[in-house]
């Protein structure tokens, strides 16, 4: 029998986050501004809130998190530093802190969307490849709904605002990654928010492009 506490946790938490994804449109629209100092504590607090809402006590489920905060991190950086990997391009400062010219926030994105698509996937289907494709595809959906309003937000900058497809072929690709290593690893899919995380990331990118 679930006790009030089993039940109350994942409510709040699916009503806070979702309250911070609408002070952040709100925002958006009126004090844009303070959206930018705003839009960094969305994605880490979205995270934080992804991670208590998995099996947080099991050690390969925090393995996996941390795995691909860093492995996020390093293929942005690898990417930005190179130009072989998405294309070139530079960060702006939407995304808060930098370490070298990276921000530190661009793994816990990738862990905000692969834990969000792994969640979603995993309730259409219990095949290992379908759900790793088919999250993969949800993430790409994200990212390209984001491309187009990066530039504005000052996320990122693309060279003579051009986005290349391999772009979008490597944002599939890593995420095919992530989410395939993640079902190799069989770590837990269940996830109180996951789903609702990614209907707000949608919900949120595509106000956000018709608002333009």
């Amino acid at each position: 029998m679930l006790n009030s506490t089993t039940i109350f946790k994942p409510l709040f938490i699916k009503i806070a986050v979702s309250l911070l994804y609408l002070v952040s449109l709100v925002t958006y629209f009126i004090a844009p501004q303070f959206f930018v100092q705003f839009f960094p504590f969305l994605i880490l607090l979205n995270a934080i809130a992804l991670v208590f809402s998995g099996p947080y006590k099991n050690k390969d489920f925090l393995r996996f998190c941390l795995f691909v905060c860093v492995a996020g991190f390093a293929i942005s950086l690898s990417g930005l530093r190179t130009g072989k990997l998405f294309g070139m391009y530079f960060y702006g400062d939407s995304l808060g802190f930098k370490l070298k010219e990276v921000p530190v926030l661009t793994g816990v994105y990738w862990l905000v969307l692969t834990l969000s698509a792994q969640s979603l996937s995993s309730k259409i289907t219990s095949h290992f490849f379908g759900a790793s494709a088919l999250g993969a595809f949800f993430i790409l959906t994200i990212d390209i709904l984001t491309e187009h309003a990066a530039s504005a937000l000052d996320l990122w900058h693309w060279h003579q605002n051009q986005i290349p497809i391999q772009n979008y072929v490597m944002w599939f690709v890593l995420s095919l990654l992530f989410l395939g290593i993640g079902g190799i690893l069989k770590v837990e899919k269940e996830n109180h928010l996951g789903v609702l995380s990614f209907s707000l990331l949608l919900v949120f990118w595509c106000v956000i492009n018709l608002a333009r």
